[in-house]
């Protein structure tokens, strides 16, 4: 994968090259050829060019579209969707199987602290911001008493992690909310069910949007 990435980049840079190329052979059409035949020869050489670094790019643009993309990629079509076609649904399905990856279940990542362990998370760095929230919003979504309790009891250093994370994607107010939730609690479970249950909406927005602008990186 990270090989067909690099080419990729490579094929666009060379691309990219080939048009300053054509710039400079412009430059001496209208500067350097005196005859005819070298202005012919000058033509020649700016199609052909052209022709190279159009296939140079359609080849990139090919091995992109082949490559799998991990929330992009349709197993039944065998190929990537639109971007466009993101949803939700499909972001929330592909964390629960990541999770899996992972060997970790919804419990075991606030009691084991998972945030805190880049090695556990693996690449890119960007899981660790899309798994907080997605650790926020399976609380919400399930919204019993033991997964609350979580929160509180084997959750509190993997509160900071996740408050930590999604400050890293500018949610301050929200990462400063949940810090304040663990460190108020008197046994009431109510404030942080209600603070979750009421954003799971935004929660659930956060996590798509922030997929959408950084899908390039799940490649």
């Amino acid at each position: 994968m990270k090989n067909k990435k690099a080419l990729s980049i490579a094929l666009y840079v060379i691309a990219a090259l080939l048009v300053i190329f054509i710039i400079d052979l412009f430059i001496m059409f209208g500067t350097v050829a005196q005859t005819g035949l070298q202005k012919a020869l000058i033509v020649i050489c700016i199609v052909l060019i052209v022709f190279i670094a159009a296939m140079l790019v359609y080849g990139a643009t090919l091995l992109k579209e082949r490559e799998p993309n991990y929330f992009l990629f349709d197993r039944t079509l065998n190929k990537n969707i639109p971007v466009q076609n993101l949803t939700f649904k499909i972001v929330n399905d592909k964390m629960n199987r990541y999770i899996a990856e992972i060997k970790e279940t919804d419990t075991t990542l606030w009691r084991d602290n998972v945030l805190d362990t880049p090695e556990k998370l693996g690449t890119p760095a960007e899981f660790r911001i899309l798994l907080a929230y997605k650790m926020l919003y399976d609380l919400a979504d399930i919204d019993d008493e033991q997964h609350w309790l979580v929160f509180y009891t084997w959750g509190k250093n993997a509160v900071q992690s996740v408050a930590e994370a999604v400050k890293l994607n500018g949610d301050a107010e929200m990462a400063s909310t949940l810090l304040y939730l663990r460190d108020s609690f008197n046994g009431d479970i109510s404030n942080i069910r209600d603070f979750l249950v009421n954003n799971k909406p935004y929660i659930q927005q956060k996590m798509l949007v922030f997929t959408k602008q950084n899908i390039e990186l799940f490649y």
